[in-house]
């Protein structure tokens, strides 16, 4: 993650609480869905702009755990085929790609009873916010 980031001339900021945060999911499943949502942040960014993996954990809201970047944002009308098209161009004119990175995040998301927003400007960046629910809490099961 890092050497993408240093070859894109990015910035990785992590906002983490000084404690333990505990929840009951598959976490290499959880791990590999933040590593997409960061590269997809990354890749997005210009140059000299921070990417944020930030997490919050409440004990009535769960844990959220959050991915903003400073990148050239999505339009509106794409943010719902980006969760749920495998096939969905999501590069702009000048740059046509298809990403599986946001439906794969998706899915996991809801294999784990989580949800996945994102909520994006275009020239605003964009912020993918994970909720894991609070009734997944490790001591709860």
């Amino acid at each position: 993650m890092k050497a993408l980031a240093a070859m894109n001339k990015v910035s990785l900021r992590a906002d983490v609480p000084d404690r333990a945060v505990s929840t009951f999911a598959d976490e290499p499943r959880i791990a590999y869905s933040l590593l997409l949502l960061t590269m997809n942040a990354i890749r997005h960014s210009p140059h000299g702009t921070t990417v944020t993996l930030s997490v919050e954990d409440d004990a009535t809201d769960g844990v959220q755990i959050k991915v903003c970047d400073q990148g050239v944002g999505i339009p509106q009308g794409r943010l719902q085929l980006l969760r749920t098209c495998l096939d969905t161009p999501v590069g702009f004119a000048d740059e046509q790609k298809f990403g599986f990175g946001i439906p794969i995040a998706t899915a996991i998301a809801r294999l784990h009873g989580a949800s996945l927003e994102l909520d994006s400007a275009l020239g605003s960046g964009t912020v993918a916010t994970m909720r894991l629910p609070a009734s997944r809490r490790r001591n709860d099961l």
